[in-house]
């Protein structure tokens, strides 16, 4: 991975930390903030169960924190498809500049890494579904939205990291059936391994976004 996508991520992952960590403690400042000092008292010895109320307070900044894990997840694995994709297709469109006939040899190794970004969008879809529902209600608690926001970093960060490296492997793939066109095969099933990663960052999610639905 170069640099510069290593930047990106960890600049994502401080982002939605800094914003879920300041959004719990503005929470907490504003039901803290009109007490008198006998009261502050009393608070000194509650905290942990005043924290653990407003966690469990509904609310639309819960859905809030939840919208913005599920844009994680379409960004980030959109992110990672579209760079795997523009590696592949810059090796295939150099082979079909000698060739330009093989295009449908090459497309279905081209169409790989785009899958990364296929998942994030379910994911988010599902994740959207669950919070415009929570939100026509009334709200959830920013437990709960911390939660969802959680739940879409499997799929967000797997299908970002899997898609750029797939991508490589498939313009490495691109190379060799240029020069050996009997080894479609193999180059599909190298770059396939790569993928499994990002399909167990999927499934995670899938069972995370069902049992959250349950709560």
């Amino acid at each position: 991975m170069k640099k510069q996508n290593v930047w990106f991520v960890r600049v994502i992952v401080i982002l939605a930390v800094v914003m879920i960590s300041t959004s719990v403690s503005s929470v907490y400042a504003q039901q803290s903030g009109g007490m008198n000092d006998d009261q502050s008292v009393q608070s000194d010895t509650n905290a942990e169960t005043q924290g653990i109320m407003i966690l469990d307070e509904k609310s639309l900044f819960g859905a809030y924190i939840g919208f913005f894990g599920l844009a994680i997840a379409v960004a980030l694995a959109g992110f990672g498809s579209a760079i795997g994709i523009g590696y592949a297709a810059q090796a295939a469109n150099g082979v079909m500049s000698e060739n330009p006939k093989e295009f449908g040899k090459y497309l279905s190794i081209l169409a790989l890494p785009g899958t990364q970004g296929i998942y994030g969008f379910v994911i988010a879809y599902m994740a959207f579904a669950a919070l415009q529902t929570a939100v026509l209600n009334g709200g959830i608690s920013i437990g709960l939205g911390i939660a969802y926001a959680a739940v879409c970093l499997p799929v967000g960060l797997g299908g970002m990291i899997s898609g750029i490296h797939q991508g490589k492997a498939c313009a490495s793939g691109i190379m060799m059936v240029s020069k050996q066109p009997d080894e479609t095969g193999k180059a599909i099933t190298m770059a396939v391994f790569i993928e499994f990663y990002a399909i167990l960052g999927f499934l995670i999610s899938i069972l995370a976004l069902g049992f959250l639905g349950n709560l």
